[in-house]
């Protein structure tokens, strides 16, 4: 008897002890049911994108050509970043636009693609009105490096004119005036390019061939903006540029690409 007294003792002070330990919370705070319910301050911008003014001009007397391709992205161009505009400038003829953008944007990146000279890249704050003019970049802020020279072409290895050709023998090849041929270049071969070339270019060969190369000397263009030219570098090619190259679209290299200058894939700079 004594036993089922105290067991029952126990059990009633545990059951007070847990009721002495449970209190009501009251919680003050108002509950959202609805959406009238919220509270929003009158400064907070329900908006998703906003509208900017553009002011976009180029001061740069060494290009007289009054028409220059200017991008407009939302992130880094050297990532394919996101094209929101596109125009034209010259040194007396500014852009004068409206884009909108999302409102987390905070900053824009604009590019010059001149018809001749040093491409640029300016990463410009976010305002309602955005004004900036390109001018000639310092000479100690250019980096010039000069690349391969066709000091050593022979007639024999020197190519001009139209049409298709594929050199494949092993030895370099050079490009010092004009040429608008379709060309293979594989088997180990390289072709160096000091002249202007419009045609367009097959790298390389399947993998486990010789290493073929295409090296654009700093005096050497490939393509103009208005008609870049088609590249291929497949697994045993290298493409190396010095100079001026305005490349197609359809870039999409399986072998080496190293870029030292003014390279522009589908208008964008590299």
């Amino acid at each position: 008897m004594k036993t089922k007294l105290f067991s029952l003792i126990v059990i009633l002070t545990s059951t007070l002890v847990l009721l002495s330990g449970c209190r009501k919370i009251d919680n003050t705070n108002p509950k959202v049911r609805t959406m009238d319910d919220l509270k929003i301050s009158e400064s907070f911008n329900w908006e998703m994108t906003r509208e900017v003014s553009l002011n976009i001009g180029m001061d740069i007397p060494s290009v007289t050509y009054q028409y220059n391709k200017v991008i407009v992205t939302l992130d880094d161009p050297s990532k394919r970043g996101t094209v929101i505009f596109q125009g034209w400038a010259g040194n007396s003829n500014a852009i004068l636009a409206k884009v909108r953008i999302p409102t987390g944007i905070s900053q824009l990146y604009i590019q010059l693609i001149p018809n001749s000279g040093q491409g640029q890249v300016a990463s410009v704050p976010v305002s309602e009105t955005m004004t900036y003019t390109f001018t000639t970049p310092k000479t100690k802020d250019l980096k010039v490096l000069v690349g391969p020279d066709c000091s050593a072409a022979t007639p024999a290895y020197t190519l001009s004119g139209s049409g298709n050709q594929t050199i494949n023998d092993g030895f370099t090849y050079y490009i010092t005036g004009t040429c608008s041929k379709n060309l293979t270049i594989k088997s180990g071969t390289t072709l160096i390019i000091c002249g202007t070339f419009t045609g367009s270019l097959d790298i390389g060969f399947n993998p486990g061939d010789l290493m073929s190369y295409v090296k654009v000397s700093s005096t050497g263009t490939i393509g103009t903006v208005a008609s870049p030219v088609t590249v291929q570098v497949k697994k045993s090619g290298t493409f190396q540029n010095w100079g001026t190259c305005h490349i197609a679209g359809t870039f999409a290299p399986d072998g080496y690409v190293e870029n030292y200058n003014l390279m522009t894939v589908s208008d964008s700079i590299i």
